[in-house]
């Protein structure tokens, strides 16, 4: 399974739809790194936001997926 952003849909929309699809793979004993699970996020991102992910990117410091979150709300 692949995820990868696409440009349709808002990023915030296309995260919690992640959300969900490592929360039924956790269904099933499988553990989700969340450092792996920020990692992809950012990853995806589209082209455009080229800019935002290398910066993130380049952060020393860990996100939390709630962290995360809240820099693409304010993004």
């Amino acid at each position: 399974m692949e995820f990868k952003m696409v440009v349709d849909k808002s990023i915030t929309e296309q995260v919690q739809e992640f959300q969900l699809i490592a929360k039924k793979i956790a269904l099933y004993g499988i553990a989700l790194d969340k450092n792996i699970h920020v990692g992809a996020i950012v990853s995806k991102h589209p082209p455009s936001w080229k800019v935002y992910r290398s910066k993130l990117l380049d952060k020393k410091e860990d996100f939390t997926l709630e962290q995360l979150l809240q820099h693409l709300q304010i993004e």
